[in-house]
């Protein structure tokens, strides 16, 4: 089975030479043509902003979605220049955003999120993570957490590993508040008196690292 897919411009006129490798290769053929709208997040300066606070769940298809780089402009954040995606953005508040992406293909290649800063006409790499693909299950939910400074701007690319690793997806988004005492000059002191028992509940989520 050929499968391939383009962008058809309106108003152009398509042909199409159908044949076999050489003149043995004969016989009856099936065509099937199907048209897929272009999502409207297919571009960068069309990115969906993730802003319902403290969570968002979007669901959407990469099906019709469009080459995003042309050669170097991808960076190392996209792993073949002919992957296609779509588009979101959010702006931090000061807190943890952790993001999990599920695209759910079988056996078509990774899942990838790819992470920019900067502005659509001058994107920045700032990272990428892959989820695991599967010959027998849908491919890996992509979890990554990260500290969203006030007012950044942050842009994500939700693709597949190879040109035809479409399909639909799913796109959580949750925020944590940074714990208070996340640092150790924002430690909380306690003293314990002799023979007593210090005890304290917190949580441990939105946390940020201590080293580099």
């Amino acid at each position: 089975l050929l499968i391939y897919e383009f962008l058809a411009e309106s108003d152009v006129d398509y042909y199409f030479f159908l044949a076999g490798e050489n003149a043995a290769t004969v016989g009856e053929y099936q065509l099937n043509i199907t048209e897929h709208p272009i999502p409207s997040n297919d571009v960068c300066e069309s990115a969906i902003e993730l802003k319902k606070f403290p969570s968002s769940i979007m669901s959407g298809s990469l099906v019709g979605a469009t080459p995003d780089f042309d050669g170097a402009d991808a960076q190392t954040c996209v792993s073949n220049i002919d992957t296609r995606g779509v588009w979101y953005k959010v702006e931090g508040r000061g807190a943890v955003i952790k993001l999990e992406y599920q695209l759910k293909t079988v056996g078509l290649g990774n899942s990838k999120v790819a992470i920019f800063k900067g502005s659509c006409d001058n994107l920045v790499c700032w990272n990428s993570i892959e989820g695991e693909d599967h010959y027998y299950n849908e491919n890996d939910v992509v979890s990554y957490e990260f500290l969203a400074g006030n007012g950044e701007i942050f842009w994500i690319l939700l693709s597949g590993e190879h040109w035809y690793t479409v399909g639909q997806y799913d796109l959580k988004m949750r925020e944590h508040a940074v714990p208070e005492n996340d640092s150790c000059d924002e430690a909380i002191s306690f003293q314990a008196a002799s023979n007593q028992q210090y005890s304290d509940k917190s949580t441990t989520v939105g946390a940020t690292p201590d080293f580099d």
